[in-house]
């Protein structure tokens, strides 16, 4: 302590003292020796010390005592002035209207023009790794972002960005959520850049959408999932314009649903029961139907196909196995063995009436004693239909 030479070289205890003549301000202590302030009415007492480093002081409170750097109070949150500064401040809200909080303020600020300046708070840690040396772990931006394992800011106020290597399970990954999860609830959409899983055990949701009542992931014995959706509210999947929505297995396209409503399957279509929405478009009002857009027909076949049955798109039928049916109604001539040769049946006599090729049969409901059945013996039009 450089003072005036008629100063006294000591001070006692109990006594207030006063230094007029001062000429340089300062406490020092002798050399590799810390500087300990004490007193107080609690006997509390401050070592300055010097760090490990030159230029690195230390301030270490004795016992289990703490650095405190109390403000005055403030009637709610403290505001600040717009200048460049750098510290701590601990105050309570004198006003109640906050619940008479205990504040700690962390002010990082720099004098900004627009371009340049604003404050940035970051937390260093060093690893357990051997003479490992600190590294930012976390960042408070001067836009108001939580950064933590890295420093590429989001645009944005209020944000956080979680930079993490690790892939996410139960207890790995950049976040890990042990409690609920709120996201978006102010309307805003919420964004996931990587695949989202969840759980591998039977009968484990891993997704639900409540208030819509949609679910997916719901584990079955052997591992296979459902999309469902509750009865008062039906499942809605698309997308605008002309997209299509698409399904796949192990990476293999299953199913594909178009914009024009047509469902195209990869492979076999297995179902107990096969129900078909009727139709309201003529002539097919109220009724289903199956359609082959290849123009071919449409099949009924055993597993390997050796036995079939089907209608071609021409109208006729075709099998390789035998019929076995119960009472059938045919509106057009039937064909059989795959001849030319028709089988029909009408009221009155089918001479000039009924064409058909030779070799044709005709039964007439109406018709009596050798009127009753009649075969076309001759001639390519509605002639030569000979009586029975």
């Amino acid at each position: 302590m450089h003072l005036l030479n008629t100063l006294p070289q000591r001070l006692d205890s109990g006594a207030t003292p006063t230094f007029a003549g001062l000429i340089a301000s300062s406490l020092t202590s002798p050399a590799a020796t810390d500087l300990t302030l004490a007193g107080g009415s609690s006997g509390a007492s401050l070592v300055l010390g010097q760090g490990a480093a030159a230029g690195t002081p230390t301030l270490t409170a004795t016992g289990t005592g703490i650095v405190s750097v109390v403000g005055a109070d403030s009637s709610g949150p403290a505001t600040y002035a717009a200048q460049s500064r750098g510290g701590f401040r601990s105050y309570q809200d004198s006003g109640g209207s906050f619940g008479y909080n205990r504040y700690l303020d962390i002010i990082a600020a720099q004098s900004a023009d627009g371009t340049n300046g604003g404050g940035v708070i970051r937390l260093l840690v060093n690893s357990i790794t051997n003479a490992s040396v600190p590294s930012e772990a976390a960042r408070i931006t001067k836009g108001g972002n939580l950064l933590i394992g890295g420093t590429t800011d989001i645009s944005g106020t209020g944000g956080l960005k979680i930079f993490g290597s690790t892939a996410g399970s139960a207890s790995a990954g950049a976040l890990v959520v042990t409690g609920g999860l709120s996201a978006g609830n102010n309307g805003n959409a919420s964004y996931f850049g990587g695949l989202i899983t969840g759980p591998s055990t039977a009968s484990f949701e891993s997704l639900r959408l409540a208030s819509m009542g949609f679910g997916i992931g719901t584990a079955f014995a052997g591992g296979q999932s459902e999309i469902y959706t509750s009865s008062t509210n039906p499942l809605g999947i698309g997308t605008a314009g002309n997209a299509v929505f698409r399904i796949y297995t192990n990476s293999t396209l299953a199913c594909t649903f178009s914009a024009a409503q047509a469902a195209t399957f990869a492979g076999a279509v297995e179902s107990s029961t096969l129900n078909l929405r009727p139709l309201s478009n003529s002539p097919f009002t109220n009724s289903a139907l199956i359609r082959n857009t290849a123009n071919d027909g449409v099949f009924f076949a055993n597993a390997d196909v050796s036995k079939y049955a089907g209608l071609k798109t021409d109208g006729t039928f075709a099998t390789n196995g035998a019929i076995s049916a119960g009472a059938a109604t045919f509106a057009g001539a039937v064909s059989v063995s795959g001849t030319a040769a028709t089988f029909t049946s009408g009221t009155g006599s089918p001479e000039s009436v009924k064409t058909a090729p030779v070799g044709s049969l005709y039964t007439r409901t109406d018709g009596g004693a050798s009127t009753t059945l009649y075969v076309k013996e001759s001639g390519a039009g509605n002639t030569g239909w000979i009586a029975k």
